[in-house]
């Protein structure tokens, strides 16, 4: 093993010493701004529709219930029908609207239908067993949310975390 030797205390510049961060000022005060401190008029909020199954081929994607509703401004189908899904959460549908809480509902007006394929074990197929018990997936799970989130003020009700 080789031997360090290091430096004495006093002719050490950065071990054993304070380092100041440039920012550690601003957000120990509560002056620092963050992405969701920027309230613009603006700004859409967006909501990805995700596959909760490990794989599963999709078999149809219904938007229509989704497009209709007011403030919705764009909806994007990400895995189109006949699409093989490989992974947990893959990205199905993506879907932009004026308020949060509309982008939530308009993802679950969306109806997606799956083929449920079997999932791999390494190198081999995993058994499924009708008998073994399933974890139910719930709905919310399945929508996965990315946003740009305006600051919440719990004078309002707090709805962002419902």
């Amino acid at each position: 093993m080789p031997d360090y030797a290091w430096p004495p205390m006093d002719k050490r510049r950065t071990i054993g010493k304070p380092i100041a961060r440039l920012d550690g000022g601003l957000k120990s005060s509560g002056r620092a701004k963050y992405a969701s401190d920027f309230n613009r008029a603006d700004l859409l909020y967006g909501v990805i529709v995700t596959c909760p199954h490990a794989h599963a081929r999709v078999v149809s994607v219904d938007t229509s219930a989704a497009e209709k509703m007011p403030g919705v401004t764009a909806v994007k189908v990400i895995s189109a029908p006949g699409t093989e899904i490989q992974w947990a959460y893959t990205e199905v549908v993506g879907i932009a609207a004026t308020s949060e809480q509309i982008a939530r509902d308009a993802a679950r007006k969306v109806k997606v239908n799956y083929e449920v394929m079997q999932t791999w074990c390494g190198k081999k197929m995993c058994p499924r067993s009708e008998t073994a018990p399933r974890l139910p997936v719930s709905k919310s799970r399945a929508i996965r949310i990315k946003h740009f989130r305006k600051r919440t003020r719990w004078s309002k009700g707090n709805t962002a975390f419902r």
